[in-house]
């Protein structure tokens, strides 16, 4: 079971961060495996989120334990997969191909992605009850914006 990282213990992480051409070569077998089905422009965003935001230590844990799916329409979602047997990683993020369009998101593009990669690092898993699910999505957004300021 992912054992739940502190906000102090995230910030001591490494700020190193990859080059976009590194990210780009990290994630390429998920989009050869067909997980991440978009365009190159697409994919070329998707990148940039990590880019941007994340220091190497998240990165490395993401290309670990996550599985990206670009299909679905809610914009991104996490699923734990810490006591499943399914795929040999520990979680899923399901991605909506309209997170890619910047014309018509509502918020910051690369926010859905963060966000979803948020509960991951934070060892949120299924929720039991509403006020975990409260408490597991305030802990969620407090990082991703975090990562964005």
């Amino acid at each position: 079971m992912l054992r739940i990282i502190e906000r102090q213990e995230i910030l001591r992480m490494e700020t190193k961060k990859y080059s976009k051409e590194e990210l780009k070569g990290l994630f390429q077998t998920q989009r050869k495996n067909g997980n991440l089905n978009v365009s190159d422009e697409e994919y070329d965003h998707f990148c940039n989120a990590f880019y941007r935001y994340l220091p190497n230590d998240i990165v490395d844990t993401i290309i670990r334990d996550i599985f990206f799916i670009a299909q679905c329409k809610s914009p991104a979602f996490y699923i734990s997969l810490e006591s499943k047997d399914l795929i040999n990683k520990k979680g899923m993020i399901f991605l909506s191909p309209a997170i890619f369009d910047r014309d018509k998101s509502p918020f910051n593009p690369y926010y859905p992605i963060l966000h979803e990669i948020a509960h991951h690092i934070l060892g949120h898993t299924d929720v039991a009850s509403p006020e975990e699910k409260e408490t597991f999505e305030a802990a969620a957004h407090e990082l991703a914006r975090s990562w964005i300021i």
